[in-house]
């Protein structure tokens, strides 16, 4: 049992900390000043759309993930906490008497939630019963 548990808290520390801050254009290079910007929607209209439960992973090894509208969440069965500011999201999760912190760039379209961190991405698909 205790070592489902480690594997469990391992996957989910890896989704975690799969973070970032930066980002980029499709072709790879940075963004010019002449670039057309898209407006980006605030942080509480974020804060909204990621609220409820996401499923995510592999086939498999798939993890629930729930957002509550405090900050607070769920990461399997892990408590966690949240907050979403300048187009990053940052989780800080305590399990076993360990606190990790990870931030990751944000997308939400839909019902997915996509994370992003040097150019790794990690989609959520919105749970619906």
């Amino acid at each position: 049992m205790k070592k489902l548990l480690c594997i469990l808290l391992a996957l989910i520390f890896a989704v975690v900390l799969m973070s970032a801050c930066g980002d980029k254009v499709s072709d790879g290079t940075a963004p010019t000043e002449e670039a057309p910007t898209e407006a980006l929607p605030s942080d509480e209209e974020i804060a909204k759309a990621i609220l409820g439960r996401w499923m995510g992973g592999e086939e498999g090894s798939r993890l629930g993930y729930q957002f509550n509208a405090d900050g607070t969440g769920l990461a399997a069965f892990f408590p966690f906490t949240y907050t979403v500011e300048n187009g990053i999201i940052t989780i800080t999760i305590t399990a076993f008497g360990e606190t990790q912190t990870g931030s990751a760039a944000y997308d939400v379209k839909g019902d997915t939630l996509t994370l992003t961190k040097d150019g790794e991405v990690f989609e959520l698909t919105r749970f619906t019963e």
